[in-house]
């Protein structure tokens, strides 16, 4: 499962354990949803 990590940023995080490349469903993409709602801005490392 996906996860937030919160970074030392003045603001955003960090989504860990989601691979772009595949297709997203309706739970992953509500939980990235609500991360940027809480956090303006997601990084994706590694993508």
């Amino acid at each position: 499962m996906a996860k937030i990590i919160k970074e030392d940023f003045a603001l955003g995080a960090t989504i860990s354990d989601i691979d772009l490349k595949q297709p997203l469903d309706d739970e992953l993409t509500g939980f990235i949803a609500k991360a940027l709602a809480e956090n303006e801005v997601i990084f994706f490392r590694n993508q």
